[in-house]
């Protein structure tokens, strides 16, 4: 028998990026971040991306897709990602600025033929500043 190792360590992330409005309810949001891995610190991954969102007409929620790079901080993990969003906004200001929460999903690419064992999913807050 052949024991196979397992990365599902519980993460907090964070991730930075600007916001290009392509039309009134179309941006992209290209960001970079850090995954850090509470249970073997060593495994703490970086990660670049490029969203496409979708907005609600009152900019309120949004839904969209995007793909990435994971793990660019061990070569041996390297993996194009795909990945789907959404967001609710929860609070915003009189200068527009505002506060989601949100959902992210991914799938790394190069591992697709093992596709139960290599996903990610993950909740948080998005705050976009004015």
């Amino acid at each position: 028998n052949s024991v196979d190792t397992s990365l599902c360590s519980p993460l907090a992330g964070i991730k930075l990026g600007p916001e290009f409005r392509v039309s009134p309810t179309v941006k992209i949001n290209p960001a970079a971040g850090v995954a850090i891995n509470f249970e073997k610190t060593s495994n703490t991954a970086l990660f670049a991306e490029v969203e496409l969102n979708v907005y609600s007409e009152n900019q309120k929620g949004y839904v969209g897709v995007g793909a990435g790079i994971w793990d660019f901080a061990h070569t041996d993990w390297i993996s194009p990602t795909l990945s789907v969003q959404f967001g609710r906004e929860m609070w915003n200001d009189t200068k527009h600025s505002k506060l989601y929460f949100v959902g992210e999903g991914r799938v790394f690419v190069n591992k697709m033929s093992d596709i139960s064992n290599n996903y990610q999913f993950w909740a948080g807050l998005r705050w976009v500043l004015r």
